[in-house]
């Protein structure tokens, strides 16, 4: 008997639950002039930069799972390295289940939930 793969496993995970942020960020953000980009240096990157013109509002990384130490500081680094390059102060990591708030070097950080982000409003984090 021939079994349909589970699309929603492994391999695919993170850049699906990706694909559902960006896919919620234009649903967001379509109607209020705002862009959204994906920063990206020598150093490292972010996956999500929501501008309203010049001014970047929001970073944000999405990782479905922050359990290695050397995940978490790979995305915790791109997201300070973005707000240190941007001037943002809204930043955001999303992730499976993890919920968290951090400050590193003076910078906030929320670590929420992927079905979080979905059903509230980013503003409520900060």
């Amino acid at each position: 008997m021939n079994q349909r793969p589970n699309t929603m496993a492994a391999q695919n995970i993170g850049w699906r639950l990706e694909t559902v942020v960006y896919l919620e960020l234009l649903r967001r953000y379509s109607e209020q002039a705002c862009d959204i980009f994906y920063f990206r240096e020598t150093a490292g990157e972010c996956d999500f930069v929501v501008c309203r013109g010049n001014q970047v509002e929001l970073a944000i990384q999405v990782s479905y799972d922050i359990s290695n130490p050397k995940t978490l500081r790979r995305e915790l680094n791109g997201l300070l390295l973005c707000a240190k390059r941007t001037n943002c102060h809204q930043l955001l990591l999303i992730t499976d289940h993890h919920y968290e708030d951090l400050t590193i070097n003076n910078h906030p950080i929320a670590i929420r939930p992927a079905y979080e982000f979905l059903l509230e409003d980013i503003r409520n984090y900060y």
